[in-house]
């Protein structure tokens, strides 16, 4: 298949729990940039009125996992401790076909997914230009790395 089937919206990471993203719409709304997070520290953001009614209007929580739905790989902090993330899915995902039933109006987080880079979702289906792309230009990174690796442990590695 050579089209998104949509894994990234069966279930996404959104930074925010539920709360969350209804206090800073409201806040929005009133014109504030800033609202509490649910461990009380103040979160100031640039987030559009209109974008932000879409994200919350279409997301629905799973629930907080320490699983990351593109590759389920463990999420970890930086020090090695497990993170858990809030997870949700999209109301107008059709599981059965793969559409989005909202695709006119959807956010740009969605639109604009996987925001340049190749789609993180091992699953995916896509077969876009841009994803083909991004994965050619991990893969010659990936070999640059290590060629970098071996000639500073000072492994021959054969250049012409």
């Amino acid at each position: 298949m050579s089209r998104c089937t949509g894994h990234c919206c069966r279930r996404v990471i959104i930074q925010f729990s539920p709360y969350e993203l209804a206090r800073c719409l409201q806040g929005l709304r009133n014109g504030v940039k800033e609202f509490t997070l649910d461990n009380g520290e103040v979160h100031v953001h640039n987030y559009a009125l209109e974008e932000l009614t879409k994200v919350c209007d279409m997301v629905l929580w799973l629930g907080t996992s320490d699983v990351d739905p593109a590759d389920g790989a463990r999420l970890l902090t930086q020090d090695g401790a497990r993170r858990f993330e809030h997870n949700y899915t999209c109301r107008h995902f059709d599981p059965v076909s793969g559409d989005c039933l909202n695709y006119a109006n959807r956010p740009r987080m969605c639109s604009e997914y996987p925001f340049r880079q190749a789609c993180r979702y091992t699953a995916c289906t896509a077969d876009c230009a841009l994803s083909k792309q991004m994965r050619v230009v991990s893969e010659d990174l990936d070999k640059i790395k290590a060629l970098e690796v071996n000639e500073t442990l000072g492994v021959d590695v054969g250049h012409d």
